[in-house]
């Protein structure tokens, strides 16, 4: 077996300090110094999310089974498996990596059910790539496959390197001039933005927006100033106007470490958004359930989805006598990465269509004895262990390259999921443990 040239084990590194530290993945210095990847000891000091996890009071936020599963401490922590399974030999993250496979970073990878779909779709392909590199086909554990595909599913949180020219045209557009100033040119109405030249992750900004979000609409409209909509960028291109042209006397950049998932989820229980705000039915009625909106994308267009919507939230609290909340640059991290999340989990398949597509895609013939105590092709799904998603995951991706020539074998044709398909499939096998 080939060993990883040494060139593309530093590439991870590399990789790890550009997405955490502002390098070409985005340019912007989103959130997080180097030390974010390295495990229990590289977690900003102050931030490590353990504590932030634990240190939310005695608010009822226990987190469900399924929560736990889908729900991760550090999103960054599959990174390392990234290089050590070898998909940075054929993948690349934003241009660093391989260039046999497509490029993960520009993927837009969806739901866990999604990205199942399309490993299983591509295993021949991946094979075949496995033999020709002449590497072995790396194991995964089930608890490896959750880092790792935790890891993927994050990567499009991060946005795109910012365009200063194009930042300072929504600078004035956005009528951010009339009452902001950047490098001494612009209103004094209210503070200057030069300060967030060195305050480089965009919670910072995130959470300036929010906290005095009321006050600025009060004051937009005694100035008769036309409160802005954001699109996806905007934020992203005003950033980079203000990197590119402040005057902060403040020369050491602040990162944040990464969103802690987990606690942003108790956060959501203890700054009351639960209280307007459901998931998946569990929560307030007065707001939409987030789960069922489109909230899964980068950074800055969560952002833009808090200023957007501000309007219509923040007079709505007054009404229903719930205290604004407000946030440290630290909690809007974990708050955004926990909204980012929620679509990670697909929620509950159908078990009847999934036994539907169990057959249609002939996983029967191989899975399932046709008479009680027969023996079956490959393992009888039922007595196979299987008590979770990641748990199917990992046996599918460990099993790979032997139920490819099982299936070459007895002429079977290799099929094909879709996103939904995948999502029954799975509730269906999990179903079979329970029979």
């Amino acid at each position: 077996m080939k060993r990883l040239p040494g060139l593309l084990v530093a590439a991870v590194g590399v990789l790890a300090c550009l997405i955490l530290s502002g390098g070409s993945v985005g340019g912007n210095g989103l959130f997080f110094t180097g030390e974010a990847m390295a495990g229990e000891e590289g977690h900003a000091k102050g931030n490590d999310p353990r504590k932030q996890a634990q240190g939310t009071g005695n608010v009822s936020t226990a987190l469900s089974a399924k929560e736990s599963l889908f729900l991760p401490e550090n999103p960054l922590e599959g990174s390392a498996l990234f290089t050590e399974k070898y998909c940075i030999r054929c993948h690349s993250i934003q241009g660093i990596g391989g260039k046999t496979g497509p490029d993960l970073g520009e993927s837009h990878l969806g739901s866990f059910s999604e990205i199942t779909a399309a490993l299983w779709n591509h295993f021949p392909r991946m094979n075949e790539a496995f033999r020709e590199l002449n590497l072995a086909w790396p194991d995964l554990t089930t608890e490896e496959t959750r880092k790792l595909i935790t890891f993927l599913y994050y990567l499009n949180f991060f946005d795109k390197a910012s365009n200063a020219e194009m930042g300072e045209k929504l600078f004035n557009e956005k009528n951010c001039i009339r009452c902001h100033s950047v490098g001494g040119k612009g209103g004094d109405i209210g503070p200057k933005l030069d300060p967030y030249q060195s305050k480089y992750p965009v919670p910072y900004i995130t959470a300036a927006l929010w906290n005095k979000g009321p006050k600025m609409m009060e004051k937009m409209r005694k100035e008769k100033v036309n409160r802005p909509e954001f699109r996806e960028r905007d934020v992203i291109e005003i950033l980079g106007f203000i990197r590119s042209n402040g005057l902060s006397a403040e020369t050491t950049r602040s990162y944040l470490s990464p969103g802690n998932p987990i606690a942003g989820r108790r956060l959501f229980d203890k700054k009351k958004c639960s209280y307007c705000h459901s998931i998946r039915g569990k929560g307030g009625k007065i707001g939409p359930d987030l789960s069922q909106r489109n909230i899964k994308g980068s950074l800055s267009y969560i952002l833009s989805q808090l200023w957007n919507h501000g309007s219509n939230m923040w007079p709505r609290m007054t009404k229903e006598g719930v205290d604004y909340p407000k946030f440290e640059p630290e909690e809007m991290s974990n708050l955004i990465s926990y909204l980012y999340f929620i679509k990670f989990d697909d929620g509950a398949g159908s078990v009847q269509m999934g036994e539907r597509v169990f057959a249609e895609k002939n996983c029967k013939t191989c899975h399932i004895p046709e008479k009680p105590g027969e023996e079956t092709i490959g393992p009888d799904l039922a007595e196979a262990g299987l008590e979770n998603p990641f748990d199917i995951l990992s046996a599918m991706w460990n099993h790979a390259p032997t139920i490819q020539e099982k299936m070459e074998q007895e002429k079977i044709r290799w099929p094909l999921f879709k996103k939904e398909e995948m999502k029954d499939l799975l509730e269906y096998i999990l179903s079979l443990k329970e029979e």
